[in-house]
């Protein structure tokens, strides 16, 4: 009798299961369809590989393009020098925590792919170089301030 159960339980597991997964409904010339619970767009298998590469493809241009402006476009005034000198370790944590703006025009036309990685590459490159031109500041005051104390105690 046990036996029995068991062989229902998993028929009928199969049975759900064969259900829960079929996906009905014709393909059109790009191999995939709208669901009709969901009205999402898929496609299906056959296709996913060819897609995923020309994805990949695409995201790995958009990256090596990003990675090219950024090295052209990161660069600085001399503002953050002067924050270092007159502020020393607080002109070097505000050049760490402030979050640099990027250029809106540096994005106009660009891949979502892109722009997103263009912005989060810019930023981190603004953001360095900004704390070494703070930190520049902050040993130029040190030497300053170095040199005023040897000469105000005659050693110089």
């Amino acid at each position: 009798m046990v036996t029995r159960e068991i062989i229902f339980l998993l028929l009928f597991t199969c049975l759900i299961c064969g259900v829960s997964y079929a996906d009905p409904g014709e393909t059109d010339e790009n191999e995939g369809h709208y669901d009709r619970l969901t009205g999402e767009y898929h496609y299906h298998r056959t296709v996913a590989p060819s897609i995923g590469r020309d994805i990949v493809a695409i995201q790995s241009r958009a990256i090596a393009d990003a990675e090219r402006d950024v090295l052209r476009d990161a660069k600085s005034d001399n503002t953050w020098y002067g924050a270092g000198f007159l502020f020393g370790l607080l002109g070097i944590g505000a050049a760490y925590v402030m979050t640099p703006d990027v250029p809106p025009v540096n994005l106009l036309g660009k891949s979502p792919e892109y722009i997103i990685f263009y912005s989060s590459a810019y930023e981190q490159a603004m953001r360095q170089e900004h704390v070494e031109q703070a930190t520049t500041g902050c040993i130029a005051w040190g030497g300053v301030l170095a040199l005023y104390y040897l000469y105000s105690s005659g050693q110089l």
